[in-house]
């Protein structure tokens, strides 16, 4: 190739790369070497930054650091190679450089788009790119610097489609970069899955920051390939800088009580995590305890030791549902300034498709040329880089799946310490993506913290499969437990916490009837009871039950719009959390679902459940007596868990229990889980926790039958087994393969509403509405619009409401005003007007179900959405 004056501007300068240009921009375009150059300065910048990650790619290469240094920008600067050729150039007739390509094509022709142009215009000078390369470490390499709009890039661009102008503007691009960065020579990386994955989040990260325009103004004028490279890279110095993507220095390692105040003493399981030492590399450690025992704290004193020791960059929690991240991060959030130290407060975030309602933010994504300088507030996936932060685990399962962007989520995952709580809280499909996400964070590099109060053994297995380091066949019988998995497996037997240690009666309710009395006896003695079901109708079936009975009864379950269940949310942990008054708690009752399982801290003297799986028990069994009080604040004189069930030593038929509790039946749908817990229990007359819980929960859901086991029940036992065995299936027909690296595959890429990262019943996303002065008002209050229409939402399952034909009164315009108005982020919402009815408080609607049955549904602030019985 020839060589390029670097004193001038090149020959193609007026090849435009962006024409986009922001309110207030001087510039109406920008030269594609100039971006070109943004994006690599920003590599460059990136790397600087973060040594770790440098040195990490650099090993996957199979280069030196320095080598990295000097070859990846040069990589990145490739980036747009694609958008030289005339079929991208003629996007912009008016930026047609004619003395460069050649006359305006008459017409369009087929747009495979830039990146695919990219490939195959570089395909065709691969020699002088980079020679010595084949084809497959080409494609592995530069494919993932050419898929940085979001997705793997299809190789499918022939030789044919190129004419002469686009092959001569093809060269000039390569030989201005070559002149300038002067690549080494480098071997084609013999790790080219892992090298792939590393580049294509990385490339994604540098285009985003170099397409900002509040640090890369457009700036078409003539300039001096010299001088705007180093113009571009104090550019990409303060942009990175500011976008918060330099490591906030970790504090030194932070003992137990450092982190809690020194209220209380370690237990087993934390002092391990405070003194264990750390192995060179990255590692899982899965963490068994017994519910309300501090394993969240264990697992951030490990991480922050992880932190401290340069294994990461940040933290990542990953919780079951929104609500139980919320309730993590109002926990944590002050505790950030202990973990990290610096000039700057570290960034600290709440993750999940609803936080956004919590800041002051518009909760859609622009163009990524455009983004503002508050970076990590832009989306859930700019989010993830924070250095802490709390979310839904579905954020992170995001990352192994064949969705846009996927491949920058996994570069944030990788520089962090993944802590997975609740992990025993999956159904077959997400447990087989959580195993997936396990395996891409061994391969990358990556640490995991795992966190279970029920995990199985068969669970902990797949898990330690997927990061390579099988364990024994026969995992101990100990518990708590420390797994601690690196190069080797280690098991690490620990002492229960001594107040976690304890007996909890169990005694069966048989009837509806029988639960009402006992909440009436008890409230009566100042107890407070909580009662949880196992679906929301049942929920407002027992306040139902029990008002009937003079027992006022709060309610809490997922059916309300989003500000009404903040309100009872906040109101539930102010009345039954640790600093609640025992004023405030004397004979109050809470019937809610399973929201109130995980990772909210209320504590009650008695528990009544619906006869659920033992893990899901357990799990409840943690809101009975959780906090210390003295024994005068305890109405009762032990803990008691109630459960309502039918009796497990009269199964007639496959129906067993189905008259009881049909709803929770049909959300577990398999009996012999239900009964093998029920029998267990009944049998005992207590739980013991923790020596109870291994035994309970593996006898509970060993995949063979047992001799004991109701002849009845073993063939719906067997269906659901099998249903499990396809779910997991589906999960793996629809993950992506670590070992395939950053390709298209045989699969579909997708948007991310497209592809889900659990299997549940659609829904319908609503949204409630009042018709006031003659328009259409959101349920909630908020300055913003766009706020009050969210708090206003809710999801339900589309086979309960499909539909909600409004009453006469509303103009047909004013709806189709109001979706013009709500825009294409939220076409899918189902308008539900709600008309005020005689009975004070009270809201009603008319709706259908998916098979067009008409009915009422009623809405109050304190009861929800109740729905026409199906």
């Amino acid at each position: 190739m020839q060589s390029c004056d670097l004193s001038r501007p090149p020959s193609w300068h007026r090849l435009w790369g962006k024409a986009r240009p922001i309110e207030g921009s001087t510039g109406a375009w920008h030269p594609l070497w100039k971006h070109a150059l943004d994006v690599a300065a920003v590599g460059q910048a990136l790397l600087d930054a973060r040594p770790a990650f440098r040195d990490r790619l650099a090993t996957a290469l199979g280069q030196d650091a320095e080598t990295a240094r000097r070859w990846l920008p040069y990589l990145l600067a490739l980036h747009d190679l694609g958008k030289a050729a005339r079929g991208f150039q003629a996007k912009v007739p008016a930026l047609w450089a004619e003395d460069l390509l050649g006359p305006f094509p008459e017409a369009a022709g087929a747009d495979p788009g830039h990146p695919a142009l990219g490939a195959g215009l570089l395909e065709l000078f691969l020699p002088q790119a980079c020679p010595g390369w084949d084809q497959d470490g080409y494609q592995a390499v530069f494919g993932a610097v050419f898929g940085h709009h979001g997705r793997p890039v299809a190789w499918d661009v022939e030789e044919r489609a190129f004419r002469r102008e686009d092959k001569r503007q093809a060269r000039a691009y390569i030989e201005t970069m070559r002149a300038l960065f002067a690549p080494p020579d480098v071997p084609e990386p013999q790790a080219r899955a892992k090298a792939s994955l590393l580049l294509a989040g990385f490339a994604v990260l540098a285009d985003w920051l170099g397409s900002n325009q509040a640090y890369f103004p457009y700036d078409p004028a003539e300039e001096a390939v010299a001088a705007y490279w180093s113009k571009a890279r104090r550019h990409a110095l303060l942009a990175v800088t500011e976008a918060r993507l330099s490591p906030t220095p970790p504090a030194p390692p932070l003992r137990f009580t450092a982190l809690t105040g020194g209220r209380f003493a370690p237990s087993a399981v934390q002092r391990w995590a405070e003194e264990t030492p750390l192995p060179p590399g990255p590692s899982l450690t899965i963490i068994e305890d017994i519910t309300g025992a501090g394993k969240t704290e264990a697992a951030v004193i490990l991480a922050q030791r992880l932190l401290a020791a340069g294994r990461a960059r940040g933290i990542y929690l990953g919780l079951p549902t929104q609500a139980t991240a919320n309730a993590l991060h109002q926990r944590l959030r002050g505790l950030a300034g202990k973990l990290f130290e610096g000039p700057e407060p570290p960034s600290v975030s709440l993750i999940h498709g609803a936080a956004w309602l919590a800041r002051p933010t518009s909760p859609h994504e622009g163009d990524s040329a455009a983004e503002s300088a508050a970076w990590l507030g832009q989306s859930n996936r700019h989010r993830l880089f924070s250095d802490l932060g709390v979310g839904t685990l579905d954020q992170a399962l995001l990352a192994v799946l064949p969705v846009k962007h996927q491949a920058l989520r996994l570069h944030a995952l990788a520089d962090r310490i993944l802590i997975v709580d609740e992990a025993h809280a999956y159904d077959a499909y997400t447990f087989a993506a959580l195993e997936r996400l396990t395996a891409f964070q061994a391969l990358l590099g990556g640490s995991m913290i795992v966190l279970s109060a029920t995990l199985t053994d068969l669970q902990k297995q797949r898990l330690a499969r997927a990061w390579g380091t099988p364990l024994p066949s026969r995992p101990p019988p100990d518990y708590p437990l420390v797994t601690h998995l690196a190069e080797t497996a280690t098991e690490i037997p620990c002492a229960p916490r001594p107040d976690r240690v304890r007996s909890i009666a169990v005694r069966r309710l048989a009837s509806v009837a029988a639960v009402c009395a006992e909440i009436r006896a008890v409230q009566a003695r100042g107890a407070a009871v909580a009662w949880v079901r196992n679906t929301v109708d049942d929920v407002l079936a027992a306040q139902t039950a029990l008002a009937a009975e003079g027992v006022a009864a709060q309610v809490f379950h997922a059916r309300f719009a989003q500000a009404d269940r903040h309100t009872v949310e906040t109101d539930v942990v102010a009345r039954f959390g640790p600093a609640a008054p025992a004023a405030s708690r004397r004979g109050r009752v809470l019937v809610a679902t399973q929201v109130i399982e995980q990772s909210l801290d209320v504590d009650f003297d008695l528990l009544i459940s619906d006869l659920a799986p033992a893990d899901l028990l357990i799990q409840r069994a943690g809101r009975l007596w959780r906090h210390l009080r003295p024994p005068e604040a305890r109405p009762l004189p032990q803990p008691e868990m109630l459960i309502l069930s039918p009796d497990p030593a009269q199964v007639a038929s496959a129906h067993w229990g189905r008259d009881l509790l049909p709803g929770g039946f049909h959300v577990y749908d398999n009996p012999r889980v239900l009964w093998r817990t029920a029998a267990a229990l009944f049998a005992s007359g207590r739980l013991a926790t923790p020596q109870d819980v291994r035994g309970l929960i593996n006898r509970v859901y060993a995949p063979d039958d047992a001799p004991d086991d109701p002849p009845p029940l073993v063939d719906p036992a067997g269906r659901a087994q099998a249903q499990d065995w396809a779910d997991r299936a589906f999960a793996n027909g629809n993950l992506l393969d670590p070992l395939a690296g950053y390709s298209l595959g045989n699969k579909p890429w997708s948007k991310e509403a497209d592809i889900s990262t659990r299997l549940t019943q659609e829904t319908s996303r609503v949204r409630l509405m009042r018709w006031q002065a003659g328009a259409l008002q959101p349920w909630a209050a908020a300055a913003d619009p766009a706020h009050a229409w969210a708090l206003s939402e809710l999801r339900v399952s589309r086979t309960r409401l499909a539909a909600a034909p409004p009453p006469p009164e509303v103009p047909a315009a004013a709806l189709a005003d109001l979706r013009a108005r709500w825009g294409r982020y939220d076409a899918d919402c189902l308008p539900l007007l709600l008309s005020p009815s005689p009975e004070a408080g009270l809201f009603t609607a008319t709706v259908a179900d998916a098979r067009g049955r008409l009915g009422t549904a009623s809405y109050t602030p304190t009861l929800g959405l109740i729905l026409p019985r199906a």
